[in-house]
């Protein structure tokens, strides 16, 4: 779900929580080190992102939220704010020479350093785990 976020509307906010959860409490953010990445430069995305993606600005940059069932992909591209909300049920993470984000058909693809977004990329993929034990288990 792909939402324009520049003017915060709580009904925006209550579709984001029914999509992917609420945020994590202070105490859990301390104990993860933090839910968000840093800022990282966008290199690839999909034609589903070529209106929210200033194409007149020589680097476009985004971050990426942790939420308790979900992710949240920030997009800035000067005048506007976006965010790409993705349950887990829908999201892939891959690392290569670059942090690929797919989820819902789609795809960004950030310029990642060797270590950048290290403890970041942990969480997610613990919560990732997580979430998947606790809805796929046969056992459930």
């Amino acid at each position: 779900m792909l939402l324009d976020h520049t003017a915060f509307l709580p009904s925006d906010q209550k579709k984001i929580d029914a999509l992917i959860g609420p945020s994590f409490s202070l105490l859990d953010k301390i104990k993860m080190l933090g839910v968000g990445s840093e800022k990282m430069q966008l290199l690839a995305y999909s034609t589903y992102f070529k209106e929210v993606i200033n194409k007149h600005q020589q680097t476009n940059y985004g971050s990426i939220e942790l939420r308790t069932a979900g992710v949240i992909v920030h997009f800035n591209n000067g005048k506007s704010y976006y965010v790409w909300c993705i349950p887990f049920y829908r999201l892939s993470v891959y690392r290569t020479e670059t942090l690929n984000i797919h989820g819902e058909g789609e795809v960004v693809k950030f310029k990642i350093d060797k270590n950048q977004n290290k403890t970041f990329l942990r969480n997610l993929l613990r919560q990732l785990a997580i979430y998947q034990e606790r809805f796929d288990s046969p056992f459930s």
